[in-house]
């Protein structure tokens, strides 16, 4: 309720308020202390709730449709800039690549790999199609995009790479 009431005045610290409760939160109830098993186990939880209720999906569909142009174009920055970022997102909870997921980020990373303008710009936009859309046509293909790597995108992606980069220092945090 207090990172509510903050966001207007400190977004950046009531982002790290709210990751640092759901960090919190994850390292209770599940048996890891590793953050990124548990938020890998929280999207498949996520995904299951959004499969389910149709006002959990409803919800994540208008948050992805908000979510700023900005934070996709972080996304991609990360992802392109750090293949942990990318193998955290396409990789089970065991480390093992989900070979699909794996597929779209490394074609994605293929074509825009120069950081030119407009690179950066057309990647970012893909970015945000995966979020918005339900499919994507990459390689000349469709491919049909799930709710689960929407959610590992956000969580494991642009989320948690926020979080690492603000309390590492790397970086100011997009959420401003």
């Amino acid at each position: 309720i207090q990172s509510g009431e903050m966001m207007p005045i400190y977004p950046n610290n009531a982002f790290l308020f709210i990751f640092s409760g759901f960090d919190y939160f994850g390292k209770r109830i599940h048996t890891e202390e590793n953050t990124t098993k548990n938020l890998k186990t929280a999207a498949e939880e996520i995904t299951i709730l959004a499969t389910q209720n149709s006002n959990v999906k409803e919800t994540l569909q208008m948050l992805y449709k908000i979510m700023p142009f900005r934070a996709s174009k972080y996304l991609y920055k990360r992802i392109i800039d750090n293949s942990k970022i990318a193998g955290r997102i396409s990789s089970d909870k065991n480390g093992t690549p989900i070979p699909q997921y794996s597929a779209i980020i490394n074609s994605i990373n293929r074509k825009y790999s120069s950081l030119t303008t407009e690179n950066i710009r057309n990647a970012s936009m893909f970015y945000k199609h995966i979020l918005t859309d339900v499919s994507i046509v990459l390689d000349g293909s469709q491919i049909v995009i799930s709710e689960e790597l929407k959610i590992r995108f956000v969580l494991l992606g642009l989320i948690y790479s926020m979080r690492n980069d603000f309390a590492h220092g790397s970086a100011m945090a997009s959420t401003k």
